[in-house]
């Protein structure tokens, strides 16, 4: 019976099949042939025979005497998501069922945040890629992710985009990729569901690429490719090259350098770990030093208590008192973090920190008061008039150095805070006409001074005498007298 109903599908497809819903690159579906069975839905049939019976019931199926995909009547396995129940080709055109399994396919991985194509969020758009291709089964052996390489060995292009070229992928799609059956419209739901996922900046890195994931048909039309597309945003998200390998290892080195920059957060430390093991098993690669590195990364946190219980950690590993390996390390550091984190005591500082922060606090109250106070001495002083500097000149006015004019000999004039009056005869003064700081009317009329005249002496009495008289003491001259005794030495006593 199902051997029945899959042979009905196939002949169903090859009338009128299609790729997308709205009837985009649909095969000829003439009535002439409809009675008649296409070469290509045998092979189509025969490719889902290929498949074992463990995996069709794994992807909601079942072997040739099995029950229908889904589960049947008999009451066989049913599938784990819809999508791995609906099996064969299908039909958009008059099948409602099949129109939403396209839409919920090619929905947009992450509904808040698009790929923009940076290495940052590169490990988060891989993994939710591989839970859309888990519901829809483009990742169980037999699925469209399962890609040949030259040599017939097959790589899952999820987890190891690396260990394949973009060439061996086209020259596998273009076995499928345009002949309308199910394998080629899974290729399209994933570059559907790519497309969608990436934001502006991200389709303008992929799009200047078209042509690595753009696949001729005939000489003038071009279809998308699913798993080009996806190595594409692989490679420019996420160096792809020989010199990965070298990088990766070179970052794993340098765990210790990483932390820091992420404000030591430990759960952001682990993704990035994580993010480069994937990155060398894409590539066929392992590293053998992961706990090493581990242990000096974790080491140079800021939070002393999380350093001192990596130590213990790597002390009962180094005596052989408790062994542990890299995964365990990662998955008990991130639980002390968390634990921390949540009694908020990370990052909380020690006894020694808080009388630091004590005295750092004290002397910055100390400089603030010092600072007021010489704002407020500064203030004083540009309240004080400026001191006159001692015997600074200032330079006098223009009018001073002249007379005013008749009319306005009276009037009054300001300069050095001082009134300056014109003292002449006119205005009442005796100063003959010069600016003077009294006023004209208190002006007193200047007397000369007799000066000496050596004529007068010679022409006039003689030279005023000048005598010299001296007291002298005899009695104290006789007292002085000069010369001094001295002792003589005998020998006779």
């Amino acid at each position: 019976m199902v051997g029945t109903r899959r042979s009905a599908d196939v002949r169903r497809t090859a009338e009128g099949l299609r790729l997308r819903p709205d009837g985009q690159d649909s095969e000829s579906s003439s009535d002439e042939n409809s009675g008649e069975e296409e070469p290509e839905a045998e092979a189509e049939e025969e490719n889902y025979a290929e498949i074992p019976v463990a995996n069709d019931r794994a992807i909601g199926g079942g072997d040739q005497d099995g029950p229908a995909p889904g589960g049947g009547e008999n009451g066989g396995p049913g599938s784990l998501t819809p999508g791995q129940a609906t099996r064969g080709t299908l039909q958009y055109a008059g099948n409602k069922q099949h129109y939403y399994l396209f839409r919920s396919a090619t929905r947009r991985l992450d509904e808040e945040t698009l790929f923009d194509c940076t290495s940052d969020n590169f490990y988060q758009f891989m993994k939710n890629l591989g839970e859309r291709a888990d519901e829809f089964g483009w990742s169980t052996r037999g699925g469209i992710l399962h890609v040949p390489k030259a040599d017939g060995t097959m790589v899952n292009l999820l987890t190891e985009y690396g260990s394949i070229t973009l060439e061996e992928i086209e020259i596998h799609e273009r076995s499928y990729w345009n002949n309308g059956y199910r394998k080629s419209q899974d290729d399209r739901m994933l570059y559907e569901c790519i497309m969608k996922s990436l934001s502006t900046l991200g389709k303008a890195k992929v799009n200047i690429h078209s042509s690595d994931y753009k696949l001729m048909s005939g000489q003038y039309n071009r279809y998308p490719s699913g798993l080009c597309l996806l190595k594409v945003v692989v490679r420019e998200s996420y160096l792809d090259s020989n010199a990965t390998t070298g990088m990766l290892r070179q970052r794993l080195a340098t765990l210790d350098l990483y932390l820091p920059t992420v404000n030591n957060d430990i759960i952001k430390f682990n993704m990035h770990v994580k993010m480069l093991l994937e990155g060398l098993q894409a590539r066929g690669e392992q590293t053998l030093d992961l706990l090493t590195n581990l242990f000096r990364g974790y080491m140079v946190c800021s939070d002393k208590e999380f350093v001192k219980y990596i130590t213990d950690l790597e002390t009962d590993h180094d005596m052989e008192n408790r062994p542990i390996t890299a995964a365990k390390l990662m998955k008990l550091a991130e639980k002390k973090y968390k634990i921390m984190v949540s009694l908020e005591k990370w990052e909380a500082p020690t006894q020694v920190d808080e009388q630091i922060m004590a005295l750092q606090a004290k002397i910055s109250d100390m400089k603030q008061k010092l600072e007021t106070k010489k704002k407020r001495k500064k203030d004083d002083d540009d309240r004080k008039p400026a001191p006159r500097k001692k015997n600074q000149k200032q330079e006098r006015p223009d009018w001073f150095n002249h007379a005013p004019p008749h009319d306005k000999i009276n009037e009054t004039k300001h300069w050095n805070k001082i009134d300056w009056h014109w003292c002449c005869e006119a205005t009442g003064g005796h100063c003959g006409g010069v600016w003077r700081a009294h006023k004209p009317k208190d002006c007193k009329p200047f007397k000369k001074k007799n000066k000496f005249d050596p004529k007068k002496r010679s022409s006039g009495g003689a030279a005023p005498k000048i005598e010299l008289k001296t007291a002298v003491d005899e009695e104290y001259l006789a007292g002085l007298t000069g010369g001094y005794e001295s002792d003589v030495y005998s020998t006779s006593e």
